[in-house]
């Protein structure tokens, strides 16, 4: 993939190739991307227990998810919904006449 860079850009990697010691263009853009990582994972704190999310189980999503449907909606629901879900989901003949 080539990579168009302003003729200063251009000129300081080339300068760098000739006075650093870098043998390639590639070689000083790995150079310098890796430092640019170094950098940023210094400056990004680490998440201490108080800023960590707190994890909850996926049974209580159901709960929670559960409680929040109206009684009126309940109501609306088939009664045999769990026996014929594949009726009801995908048009499946039921089971049980």
């Amino acid at each position: 993939m080539p990579i168009f860079l302003p003729p200063d850009l251009d000129a300081r990697i080339q300068q760098k190739i000739t006075e650093a010691g870098y043998r390639t263009p590639d070689e000083v853009i790995r150079k310098a991307l890796d430092a640019l990582d170094a950098k940023e994972q210094q400056e990004t704190p680490p998440l201490t227990k108080e800023k960590k999310r707190s994890v909850t189980p996926v049974w209580q999503r159901f709960q929670d998810a559960v409680r929040s449907i109206s009684e009126k909606e309940l109501d609306t629901l088939p009664p045999d919904g769990a026996s014929e879900h594949d009726h009801y989901l995908y048009g499946i003949p039921k089971r049980s006449a």
